[in-house]
């Protein structure tokens, strides 16, 4: 199997393991895992996760911003549901977000841990994570 063929099938175990957009919890515990297995060497997993449960818990839908929301505009119901729509986007936006930093992070610390001192590998992380 080529190296390309390698780090795409690591991509697609990523993905697999990323879940949906809303499964940020299983994603958390992936990344501390990254870092546990890197014998505590590879910070930014801890840098990831941390900054998506802060945005876990403040973004959603009873979360702090939604609150503010729904006392700022209790009285004019319209531009309260036009501005949790808003919210509501730039929630989904942000887990997407959170979910392709997975998929990247996931993939290329396994294919550069398997294969990283491979001659060629790092020609495969250059021209596959661009895709």
């Amino acid at each position: 199997m080529t190296l390309a063929a390698e780090y795409d099938e690591i991509r697609e175990e990523a993905v697999r393991l990323a879940g949906g957009p809303g499964d940020m919890p299983q994603r958390v515990a992936l990344l501390h895992s990254i870092f546990v297995d890197s014998g505590g060497n590879h910070a930014f997993p801890e840098v990831a996760l941390h900054g998506a449960l802060w945005a876990y818990g403040f973004y959603e839908r009873r979360g702090a911003v939604s609150r503010m929301i729904s006392y700022r505009y209790f009285y004019d119901r319209e531009e309260r549901a036009r501005r949790a729509y808003m919210l509501f986007e730039f929630s989904n936006g942000f887990k997407q977000a959170n979910r392709s930093v997975f998929v990247d992070s996931y993939t290329n610390y396994f294919f550069t841990k398997r294969f990283g001192e491979q001659e060629g590998a790092d020609e495969v992380l250059r021209s596959c994570s661009r895709r």
